[in-house]
C-alpha cells in the first residue's frame, strides 16, 4: 500500500485537527493517521484466506528474498481497532468505539400463530449471499429457512411466518462470505433470477459464480434471536377472558333485576 505524501490529511497532515491547531505538528498528525490505517489492515486474515497461507505478513516490501537489505527486526503492525482509534484520537479526531449494530433483528407483533415478522440484518459487504436459518427446538438443531442477498448498503430483509401460538422460533444468519459475479447479482436484484434454496445451494457451491472466483470473507454465523408470540397471545386471551367475565357478570346482574313472579 502506498500513500500520497501530498495528501493534506495522511500526507502533509495540514488538514488534520492536530495540524490545524498546531501547524508544527502537522507531520506528526499525518503519521498517526498512517499508523492507524496500518493497524486496520488484517494481514493475517489476508494471508490465510486470500493467499491460502502461502505467504506471511511483512512490515515493508523488502522480504527475506532481498538478502542483506531485509531487516527481520521490523515487525508488521497487528490488526487492532482499539490501537487505531487511540492513534486517531491523538491526531485530534473524535472517535467512539462501541458494539457493532445487531446483525439480525425482527419487527412485528405476531398473535396466536398468525401473521408474519420481518427479519433484517446487515452483512459484512454488499451483495453477499446470506442464509437465514430456523430452529424450533431452542437452538439445538437448525435448518435453512430462506436465502437473501445484501443490497448495495449491505442490508438485507425477508419475511417469516409467525411462530406458533404461545411458541418461540429462533433465527440466525449465516454470512457465507460469498459475493456472486456482477451479472448474477444484477439478475437476482432485478428479479430475473429467483434466489430460492436450490439456487442458493448452486451459487454457494460453484466458485466460478463467485466474484473473482474466491470467497471474500470467512463464513460467520450470527447469534440467534428468539421470535415469540407469547406476550401478544397472552394479551389477546386476557382481553377475551375479561370480555367473557363482563358478559357473565352482566347476565347475572340482569337475572337478579328481574321482578319476582306474582300470584293471584
Amino acid at each position: 500500500m502506498g500513500f500520497n505524501m501530498n495528501n493534506p490529511v495522511f500526507g502533509t497532515g495540514a488538514d488534520t485537527p492536530l495540524g490545524k491547531s498546531n501547524p508544527s505538528q502537522a507531520g506528526e498528525g499525518a503519521r498517526l493517521i498512517r499508523k492507524a490505517i496500518s493497524h486496520l489492515i488484517p494481514r493475517d486474515l489476508i494471508v490465510s484466506e486470500l493467499l491460502a497461507g502461502s505467504a506471511y505478513p511483512l512490515a515493508s516490501f523488502l522480504g527475506p528474498g532481498w538478502g542483506q537489505w531485509y531487516d527481520p527486526n521490523l515487525k508488521p503492525d497487528t490488526y487492532d481497532v482499539n490501537a487505531a482509534a487511540t492513534l486517531l484520537q491523538q491526531a485530534g479526531y473524535t472517535v467512539k468505539l462501541g458494539p457493532p449494530p445487531a446483525q439480525i433483528a425482527y419487527a412485528g407483533s405476531p398473535m396466536l400463530g398468525t401473521g408474519s415478522v420481518t427479519i433484517t440484518g446487515r452483512a459484512s459487504v454488499a451483495n453477499m449471499l446470506v442464509m437465514v436459518q430456523q430452529s424450533a427446538d431452542g437452538g439445538n438443531t437448525w435448518t435453512n429457512f430462506a436465502p437473501a442477498i445484501s443490497d448495495n448498503a449491505s442490508n438485507y430483509q425477508l419475511a417469516a411466518p409467525a411462530p406458533p401460538a404461545f411458541g418461540t422460533t429462533y433465527y440466525r444468519a449465516n454470512f457465507t462470505g460469498i459475493v456472486p459475479t456482477p451479472d448474477l447479482v444484477q439478475a437476482i436484484q432485478n428479479g430475473t433470477m429467483n434466489l430460492d434454496l436450490a439456487k442458493f445451494q448452486e451459487l454457494a457451491s460453484t466458485p466460478d459464480d463467485w466474484l473473482n472466483g474466491r470467497q471474500l470473507l470467512p463464513q460467520t454465523m450470527t447469534d440467534p434471536i428468539a421470535v415469540s408470540s407469547t406476550s401478544t397471545d397472552a394479551t389477546v386471551l386476557g382481553v377475551v377472558i375479561l370480555v367473557i367475565i363482563a358478559l357473565v357478570a352482566a347476565m347475572v346482574w340482569r337475572s337478579r333485576k328481574k321482578p319476582a313472579p306474582t300470584t293471584k
